[in-house]
C-alpha cells in the first residue's frame, strides 16, 4: 500500500480506515497519535498569554482587551486561550458569560506537568504499554547507559514509595 504523504500527515483524510491484523492499533494511527501528544507545544502568543495568565494569577478575554497592552481582537485572544486549555496549560471556571483561566500549575513546576501529560498521552495512544516501554529503554540506553542507571534507581525508589502508601498504619507504627 503506497501512503501519500497528505495521507500519513493527515490521517483523518483517509476514505477507509486502516486495519490492523493483530487487533493493535495500526503504526499510522500511533504515529499521528504521537505526533498530536507532542504537537502540544505552545506558539509565541501561547506562550505570552501563558506568562500573562501566571503573572497575573488568572484573567478573561475581556480584562486583556479592556487592558489596552495588545491590538489583537478579542476572538484571537480567546482562541489562544482556549488552545491553551485544550492543551492542558490552563484550567477554566466560568465567569459570566465568559470564562476565567487559571493556570494549571505554577511555572517552575511546568516543565514536570507538560512532561508527565505527554507521557500518560503516548502510554494511552499505545495499546501495547510494555511494548512502549521496551522502546523507551532502548532509547534511553542508546542515549546515555548512566541515565539507564538512574532511571533503574528512580523506578525503585517509586516502587518503595508505592509500597509505603499502600502498607497498613499499624505496620507503619511498628517500626516497619
Amino acid at each position: 500500500m503506497v501512503v501519500r504523504w497528505r495521507e500519513w500527515y493527515f490521517p483523518k483524510m483517509r476514505r477507509k480506515k486502516s486495519s490492523s491484523q493483530d487487533g493493535q492499533k495500526s503504526w499510522t494511527n500511533w504515529l499521528f497519535s504521537v505526533r498530536q501528544t507532542f504537537g502540544a507545544r505552545a506558539g509565541s502568543l501561547e506562550k505570552a498569554m501563558l506568562e500573562e495568565v501566571w503573572k497575573r494569577g488568572s484573567v478573561t478575554v475581556r480584562e486583556l482587551v479592556d487592558e489596552g497592552k495588545t491590538d489583537l481582537a478579542y476572538t484571537t485572544l480567546m482562541t489562544t486561550l482556549e488552545r491553551l486549555h485544550k492543551k492542558g496549560f490552563l484550567r477554566r471556571e466560568p465567569a459570566g458569560k465568559a470564562f476565567r483561566y487559571f493556570p494549571f500549575c505554577d511555572r517552575k513546576a511546568f516543565p514536570r506537568h507538560l512532561a508527565i501529560t505527554h507521557v500518560r498521552r503516548c502510554v494511552a495512544a499505545f495499546e501495547n504499554a510494555s511494548l512502549l516501554l521496551s522502546y523507551f529503554v532502548d532509547a534511553v540506553a542508546i542515549q546515555d547507559a548512566h541515565l539507564l542507571e538512574e532511571l533503574s534507581d528512580l523506578i525503585e525508589r517509586k516502587k518503595r514509595e508505592l509500597n509505603r502508601k499502600h502498607m497498613p498504619k499499624s505496620a507503619l507504627a511498628d517500626g516497619m
